[in-house]
């Protein structure tokens, strides 16, 4: 035994302090071991958030000595549920569907407006707090919140809550505040594995692109077959924009009037019979396109006008 604890009147006997300091050996091993949890699931979860706040509530409440736990995450300017642990289902369902804006009537809009750790003693008896219906649903009464910030900004709330009035210790609020920085390390590898998504994404229809403007260039200068090079223009065209199909039609300017030229994805028999058409400028999608001077969508062609020559839908162009 420590001489100087020895002599101290109030130290606890030796029995008690093995015992203390053995409950805070194994404390720290569960909470190491909980961490590395974290960090795995952090690692396997790629594009996903949902797995990593589950394990961090799991472990926060079990923990925390807590009866229920949740995370909030920030979703433009309000936070929505993400994960809860603990109460009914009809208090899942009440706060899952209520996104909380910053303000003190909440215990997440308090914290996200504090930018630091709350704790409400007794959400029953605290003025501010509004949120009656959750607390009467799930029971709660001392409640405990830590922000998760990032780049100077509050992402997500990590919160506890135990159906007594009895405040979270000091041990408790640094173990929540250690996932919460936890959970800023999911959100920013989520964030920055989908900017490399978009980005590879992005790369690769550049590449698909330049592609196929080098075919196009191919074809109109190794062919004085301008049907061949029309419809390579308009294969690529449709393999570019996913589309199901597409056409060229051509301008005839001795009589006014387009004719289809080349066509991609379209059966034979529908090529056949829009190679008979002929379409006047201002007539159908295709006229008044051209009229227009300058690309048009239509989202749905049933709702085009008419087509004069057949009384149909205008054909696709």
């Amino acid at each position: 035994m420590d001489p100087a604890a020895r002599d101290q009147p109030n130290s606890p006997p030796g029995d008690e302090r093995v015992d203390r300091l053995s409950k805070a050996l194994a404390y720290a091993a569960e909470q190491q071991s909980a961490t590395s949890e974290v960090l795995e699931t952090i690692g396997r979860s790629a594009l996903g958030l949902k797995p990593v706040f589950e394990t961090v509530v799991r472990h926060a409440v079990r923990l925390g000595g807590a009866d229920g736990g949740f995370v909030w995450q920030l979703d433009g300017d309000v936070f929505r549920l993400a994960v809860a642990v603990g109460g009914s289902a009809e208090y899942h369902r009440y706060v899952a569907e209520r996104p909380i804006s910053p303000g003190p009537g909440t215990l997440v809009g308090r914290t996200a407006r504090e930018r630091r750790t709350q704790q409400i003693a007794d959400a029953a008896a605290d003025p501010e707090y509004e949120w009656h219906k959750a607390r009467d649903l799930a029971g709660f009464h001392t409640m405990l919140g830590v922000p998760m910030v990032a780049d100077d900004r509050v992402v997500g709330v990590i919160g506890l809550w135990r159906a007594q009035v009895d405040p979270f210790d000091e041990l408790t609020v640094g173990l929540v505040t250690t996932f919460a920085a936890e959970g800023v390390i999911a959100i920013q590898t989520v964030e920055l594995l989908r900017e490399l998504k978009e980005r590879s994404d992005e790369l690769a229809r550049s590449v698909d692109e330049l592609r196929a403007l080098g075919e196009v260039s191919l074809a109109v200068s190794s062919s004085l077959n301008l049907d061949y090079v029309l419809t390579t223009i308009v294969d690529r065209a449709v393999e570019l924009s996913a589309a199901d199909g597409g056409s060229i039609f051509e301008f005839e300017q001795s009589t006014g009037e387009f004719s289809l030229r080349a066509c991609s994805g379209t059966s034979e028999d529908l090529a056949e019979a829009l190679r008979a058409e002929r379409i006047r400028l201002g007539e159908t999608f295709v006229g008044q396109t051209a009229t227009a001077g300058r690309g048009r969508q239509a989202a749905d062609l049933e709702r085009e006008p008419p087509d004069p020559l057949d009384g149909g839908p205008a054909p696709p162009a």
